[in-house]
């Protein structure tokens, strides 16, 4: 069976664009999971911890046969693959992945919560969410992505670093051919 998820991305660390590319080429690679669509790439302000650099943040569709529990393996295996370094919670991060959406699941274990339990509290994961999936009702808040975006109160700067038809460009070049 295939289910329809949404994984958010994130950088801070050294070449953010470059962790990005290179998180989207890896789940290319995965036979599992095809991905359908990637949002722009927005640049943001933390959250949570303040005082470090901004983030490169993304939003991508994918198509999936694994079940919840095996995609969490999967984009967690991702992240090492990235070379993500386990610094606590909101420290800068290489990558971070997040399962935001999967299908309309509302999944709540100690290890799993589906929607994201943030999701509507997040500016930086709303806009590049409503810019492929703002139509995609979330049953758990009883709103569309568009109408949790245009309810959110994170005052959070998010601004437009890379547009989604430049990411699918880059996605073949060279760490070196991306730029900082």
């Amino acid at each position: 069976m295939k289910a329809i998820a949404y994984l958010g991305l994130g950088s801070n660390c050294d070449n953010r664009l470059w962790y990005l590319l290179e998180t989207l080429r890896i789940l290319e690679e995965i036979p599992s999971i095809g991905i359908l669509s990637v949002s722009s790439v927005y640049e943001t302000e933390p959250y949570g911890l303040k005082n470090q650099r901004d983030f490169l943040n993304a939003v991508v569709k994918i198509e999936t046969r694994f079940p919840p529990g095996k995609l969490l393996q999967c984009v967690k295996f991702v992240e090492r693959r990235v070379g993500r370094v386990n610094r606590g919670r909101w420290a800068p991060r290489e990558i971070d992945i997040d399962i935001l959406l999967y299908g309309d699941l509302q999944l709540d274990t100690p290890w799993l919560r589906i929607p994201h339990p943030e999701l509507h509290l997040r500016r930086f994961v709303l806009v590049p969410l409503a810019e492929i999936a703002g139509d995609t009702f979330v049953s758990r808040y009883g709103a569309t992505v568009s109408d949790l975006l245009a309810r959110c109160r994170d005052s959070g700067a998010v601004s437009l670093y890379l547009d989604a038809a430049s990411v699918q460009a880059r996605l073949s070049v060279t760490p070196a051919e991306v730029a900082l």
